[in-house]
C-alpha cells in the first residue's frame, strides 16, 4: 500500500477538537498521563463503548471512534481480521452489523484521511491510522472474514516429526507501513520492537517453528508440538503464580488459552516472582516481533490460563 502523500508528524492540534465535533471521546488513551498505569484488559474495559450508546451513534461517529481507538493497531495483531478485531474494538462491531457497513466505512475513512493531510494528529499517528481504515475498509468491501493474505498452503513438521499445517501468505506491506505500524505498536503498549513487522509469519509459527525473520510460514494451531511428546508441560495456570517449583527455564514456548496467542519465555531468570513479572518474546499478527510483560499482550490474548512447554 502507498504512503499516498501521508508523513507521521507531530504538529499539533486543538486537544478539544474531536469533542467540538460531537464525536464520541474514549476516557482514556495513549496520551493520557495514567495510559501505563492499567492493565491491557483494564484499559480494553475503559474502552468498550455501552451498548445504549452504540446504538445513538451514527456511522459517521463509529468510523471516527474506529479511527480513535488507542488499541487501533490491534488489527494488524489479530493477522488483519476484521471479525477477529471487532471483538475488542466495540465500534467497528456495531458498524459490522448494520447493512451500511462497506459504504460508510469507504466513505468516512476517505474524509478522516484527508483531514489528517490537512491537520495531522498531535500524537503523530496520522499514517498507520490512515494505513488502518483502508485496510479494514478494504477487507469488509471484499466481505473477508479470515486473514486476507493466505493463499497455498502446506505442513511443516514438529522435533517428532508430526506435520502441522500451515499456510503461506503472498501479501506484503511496504516498509514504511510497517515501521509506522511497528512504531504506534510500541508507543502503545510500551513493549520493545526486536524485529520489523512482516505478513509471512504469525505469532505460533514465529514461537514452534522459526524465529527466523525469513520465516513464511502462518501456523493456526500449534498443538501437535505440545501433543506428540516433542515438548513437556511443565506448567499451566494463572500469571499469579510463583514458578520456582516448576523446573521451568528460559526460552520454553509459552501457549495462551484458547489459542489465541504463543511466546518465548525469554525473560525468565528463575527465582519466586509472580510469572507474570517476567516478559517473553512474540510475534504480533502482521505487526513486529515484541519483547513484553507476559500479560501485556493485546486484549484478545486469553492470559487466564496460560501453560508453559519445556523441550
Amino acid at each position: 500500500m502507498a504512503l499516498s502523500g501521508l508523513l507521521l508528524t507531530g504538529a499539533k492540534v486543538d486537544p478539544g477538537d474531536t469533542e467540538k465535533s460531537g464525536h464520541y471521546v474514549y476516557p482514556i488513551n495513549v496520551t493520557s498521563e495514567k495510559w501505563f498505569d492499567y492493565t491491557v484488559l483494564e484499559k480494553s474495559e475503559m474502552l468498550r463503548i455501552d451498548d445504549e450508546t452504540l446504538k445513538r451513534m451514527s456511522d459517521e461517529d463509529l468510523v471516527y471512534a474506529i479511527a480513535d481507538y488507542p488499541y487501533l493497531v490491534d488489527y494488524l495483531a489479530y493477522g488483519e481480521d476484521v471479525v477477529m478485531f471487532s471483538k475488542s474494538c466495540s465500534a467497528i462491531e456495531e458498524l459490522l452489523s448494520r447493512e451500511t457497513c462497506a459504504d460508510s466505512l469507504n466513505r468516512y475513512s476517505k474524509q478522516i484521511i484527508e483531514e489528517y493531510r490537512d491537520n495531522p494528529r498531535a500524537d503523530g499517528r496520522s499514517v498507520v491510522v490512515s494505513y488502518l481504515l483502508q485496510d479494514i475498509a478494504e477487507s469488509v468491501s471484499a466481505n473477508t472474514r479470515i486473514n486476507p493474505n493466505l493463499s497455498r498452503s502446506n505442513y511443516v513438521y514438529t522435533p517428532n516429526y508430526t506435520p502441522v499445517y500451515v499456510t503461506h501468505p503472498s501479501e506484503s506491506h511496504t516498509t514504511a507501513y510497517h515501521q509506522a505500524a511497528d512504531a504506534d505498536a510500541v508507543s502503545t503498549y510500551g513493549v520493545s520492537l526486536v524485529q520489523q513487522g512482516s505478513c509471512k509469519y504469525n505469532h505460533h509459527s514465529y514461537a514452534w517453528y522459526s524465529t527466523s525473520g525469513s520465516n513464511t510460514c502462518w501456523m493456526l494451531d500449534p498443538s501437535p508440538y505440545m501433543t506428540d511428546g516433542s515438548y513437556t508441560l511443565k506448567y499451566s495456570g494463572g500469571t499469579s503464580s510463583s514458578l520456582y517449583t516448576y523446573g521451568v527455564c528460559q526460552n520454553d514456548r509459552l501457549y495462551y488459552a484458547n489459542n489465541t496467542h504463543s511466546a518465548i519465555f525469554t525473560g525468565y531468570t528463575g527465582g519466586g516472582a509472580p510469572f507474570a513479572s517476567y516478559s517473553a518474546t512474540s510475534k504480533w499478527g502482521t505487526l513486529g516481533v515484541f519483547v513484553h510483560g507476559v500479560t501485556n499482550v493485546p486484549a484478545g490474548c486469553n492470559y487466564s490460563t496460560v501453560s508453559i512447554w519445556h523441550r
